[in-house]
C-alpha cells in the first residue's frame, strides 16, 4: 500500500499516542467518516474499476 511521505509524521505520532488521544485525533481528521462518505453506487463503480471490469 502506498502511503505519502507527507503522512509519515502523523502516522508516527499516532503510534505513540494513548488510545483516547488516538481516537480524538481520528475525529479531528474525520477518519471516522472516511469510509462512510461514499454512496453505495459510488463504491460499486469504484470496485468495478479496480477489478478491471
Amino acid at each position: 500500500m502506498f502511503v505519502p511521505r507527507s503522512l509519515s509524521a502523523t502516522l508516527k505520532l499516532n503510534k505513540v499516542l494513548p488510545p483516547r488521544a488516538r481516537k480524538a485525533m481520528g475525529r479531528l481528521f474525520r477518519l471516522d467518516q472516511f469510509a462512510t462518505g461514499a454512496s453505495a453506487e459510488e463504491r460499486a463503480e469504484y470496485n468495478a474499476r479496480i477489478r478491471g471490469s
